[in-house]
């Protein structure tokens, strides 16, 4: 089942993550990730859009700063970070600011496979923008 769950999304791989809300290409190197860290249930029930990649855990830090490249170019800014997530933002056209927040996280040590990693994009959409500063 797992199996054939697989290469269905394999066979379906999006050409762009999340299709129809960033848009970001697929980099090459990262593919649909099927367990997303069992996360994938926990993420969908959020309401907001996600999405979920695979890469080996080597690469998962490259990657993950190839795709906020990718997305400041298409228009967000960064918004700070922290240990392995960094956080975007831009202004929408109703005056919110969507927040992406971009995570790369370990995947499980041992088994015969090699140690893979996934990056996770999780929006929020209805996040106010930051009011400005009054400089004295």
């Amino acid at each position: 089942m797992i199996v054939s769950l697989a290469m269905s999304l394999v066979l379906s791989a999006p050409e762009t993550i999340p299709p129809g809300v960033l848009d970001l290409p697929v980099i090459e190197g990262s593919r649909p990730s099927v367990e997303c860290l069992g996360l994938r249930e926990r993420l969908a029930e959020a309401g907001s859009p996600y999405a979920c990649l695979e890469t080996s855990y080597d690469a998962a830090n490259d990657i993950a700063f190839a795709y906020e490249r990718s997305a400041r170019q298409a228009g967000w800014v960064s918004d700070g970070g922290a240990a392995n997530a960094l956080w975007l933002r831009r202004t929408a056209a109703d005056g919110k600011c969507p927040q992406l927040t971009l995570a790369a996280l370990p995947g499980p040590e041992g088994g015969a496979q090699p140690r893979a990693a996934d990056i996770i994009f999780a929006m929020d959409p209805d996040v106010r923008c930051p009011q400005p500063t009054a400089t004295p």
